[in-house]
């Protein structure tokens, strides 16, 4: 469950509650940073709870603007660290690496998901054992770690290919191993205080191998085939993802509010890592998509969501692959071959469109159409190198096209 509390903005929304209740959040195993709003600011308070019995204390005011010196949430959570210490008595000397993981593991529900936090969990528990579980946190030493993250590799040497390749994979495999291990440990530095000898173990180098992309790009016809057969709703959907590349997920989320017809801008958010960090950005948009947006939400409220289905309820999470296949599948019996959006195989692997691929044609389209890179990668949330990597064939064209207006520099000499 997400925090209600981490942000300026999300403790502004929330309601007094009589006797000064705090809206807690959990920290780890008996312990909660808590927040109540009072008339005038608010509260932070902690609470420990150790053998059934509960302390609670008030640990400074919150944060109500950025730099008003104030206590932020990661503050209060640090501020919070200290006073469980001074009532448990102990420096955290006996805090375990399994206790570490285990509470990492919670910080990951809370901030990402379910299913990332289980990820998490199962690699962790597959190759820390019982022995290393038990060792504690101040305690541990690089030569410790490193000699850890080196059982999980095959030690022979043999010069035969395959060998040498499950060798490669199992470096690969250590490094996201060792990266998640890492993470608990800097989640429990910042929150004890730990020496970070673990900083000193790095990765195995050389070993990680570029997945081989098999993107295969929606064009003009296809596209247009596929929003004809599209209704209502999913019709605004699917329209608003090929004209701003926005992800699924972010145009769910997105409210009316988010749209600004003044500024021609379309603000989203998005989860991204392990660690559930919050990423937004203003979506800069053509005149055509100003009006669209405008149209479908003229008579909508502020808090309304910007793209509902036909019962008017905000599109949740898979809601989108029915009616894509149905569409998908009605474009099939187009006349025209160009006009189908069939399963295609690339590079040996079998490839169905997609929703996402309404991202892709976006991006490509803009390349394409003489959109500077750089910006591309700004309006869409992406790095200039993921997408030199995924639209390559468009990137060198485009990158041709460009050079080609240098014609006639040094004349006919």
């Amino acid at each position: 469950m997400a925090s209600k509390i981490d942000t300026i903005s999300k403790r502004s929304k929330l309601k007094m509650k009589g006797h000064g209740h705090p809206v807690w959040e959990r920290i780890s195993k008996g312990k909660a940073i808590g927040y109540v709003k009072l008339a005038s600011g608010g509260v932070w308070r902690a609470r420990l709870v150790v053998d059934g019995k509960e302390s609670i204390t008030d640990i400074g005011a919150p944060e109500l603007k950025e730099g008003d010196g104030n206590l932020s949430h990661d503050d209060a959570i640090q501020k919070a660290m200290k006073w469980f210490a001074q009532v448990e008595g102990t420096t955290n000397a006996l805090y375990t690496l399994g206790e570490c993981i285990d509470d990492y593991v919670e910080k990951v529900k809370l901030n990402n998901t379910n299913e990332a936090a289980e990820q998490t969990r199962m690699r962790l528990k597959k190759h820390v054992d019982a022995s290393m579980r038990k060792k504690l946190v101040s305690k541990l030493t690089a030569r410790e770690i490193e000699n850890w993250r080196n059982k999980m590799v095959p030690k022979d040497d043999d010069d035969d290919e395959e060998k040498r390749e499950a060798k490669r994979k199992a470096k690969d495999s250590s490094n996201r191993t060792l990266s998640m291990l890492k993470a608990a440990l800097n989640y429990a530095q910042k929150m004890g205080g730990y020496n970070p000898v673990w900083h000193e173990v790095k990765p195995f180098s050389g070993v990680k191998r570029g997945k081989k992309k098999t993107t295969e790009l929606l064009t003009d016809r296809q596209v247009n085939a596929l929003l004809k057969e599209c209704n209502g709703g999913f019709y605004n959907l699917c329209k608003v993802a090929a004209l701003t590349g926005g992800r699924y997920k972010e145009l769910c989320k997105a409210n009316k509010s988010d749209f600004d017809p003044v500024e021609r801008t379309l603000h989203l958010s998005t989860l991204k890592g392990g660690g559930g960090e919050e990423r937004t950005r203003d979506v800069h948009l053509s005149d055509e998509t100003v009006e669209f947006l405008k149209s479908i939400t003229k008579d909508k409220l502020p808090n309304a969501p910007l793209l509902t289905k036909d019962d008017g309820e905000r599109w949740k999470k898979s809601e989108q692959f029915r009616p894509w296949h149905k569409a998908r599948l009605a474009t099939l019996k187009n006349e025209d071959p160009l006009d189908r959006l069939p399963e295609r195989t690339v590079r040996g692997v079998k490839k169905k469109p997609c929703f996402y691929d309404l991202r892709h044609y976006h991006i490509s389209y803009s390349i394409m159409k003489g959109i500077p890179i750089n910006l591309v990668a700004e309006n869409c949330g992406t790095s200039i190198k993921m997408i030199e990597q995924t639209y390559g064939k468009t990137t060198k064209e485009y990158k041709r096209e460009q050079y080609n207006r240098l014609g006639g520099m040094v004349g006919n000499a």
